[in-house]
């Protein structure tokens, strides 16, 4: 049985018992409807691989409630370069049993806080589908910043009109 949606929201590193996550989340065509469809498994589980043996700044997790360490989604963000400069990029999944309860925002800005506290890069970036209303509105509850749309490529040869939403996770003066 799952925790309340009431439970503290956590993240975790992704082990390799997630890999479950990973297939619901990356396997499903609603989950991946704004993200060029479902992948096929073998590039599910390659891309879980590279996750867990990923040891570049930032990283991917489990999105957990409160003591139940089985993940209800994942966040992650990751150091890219955009208009010239290195920025972090995030993005997040919450299964559909979990979704509109609030969890994905909240697991945002655990994984913010937790992006602010390695004092790397001052910016984390999101991008989203213009068609994706519930991630957008997500994007603005959390406090991102619309910065216009964009073209994205995701997954790889596979181009997509965007918005752009940036966040800064300190004040410009620190």
């Amino acid at each position: 049985m799952h925790a309340e949606p009431a439970a503290e929201v956590r993240i975790r590193p992704l082990a390799e018992e997630d890999l479950g996550l990973m297939r619901a989340i990356l396997g499903d065509p609603s989950m991946t409807e704004h993200l060029g469809g479902p992948q096929p498994d073998e590039r599910i589980q390659a891309a879980h691989r590279e996750y867990l043996a990923d040891d570049a700044p930032g990283g991917v997790f489990a999105i957990t409630l409160g003591d139940d360490s089985t993940g209800v989604g994942w966040i992650g963000y990751w150091e890219t370069e955009l208009h010239g400069a290195t920025v972090w990029e995030a993005g997040l999944s919450v299964l559909p049993r979990w979704q509109g309860q609030g969890i994905g925002s909240r697991a945002f800005r655990v994984a913010l806080d937790r992006a602010a506290a390695e004092r790397r890069h001052r910016f984390v970036h999101a991008f989203v589908g213009l068609d994706n209303a519930p991630s957008n509105r997500m994007c603005a509850a959390v406090g991102f910043e619309q910065l216009g749309e964009t073209e994205v490529e995701y997954p790889p040869g596979q181009w997509s009109r965007c918005y752009e939403w940036r966040i800064a996770l300190w004040p410009e003066a620190e």
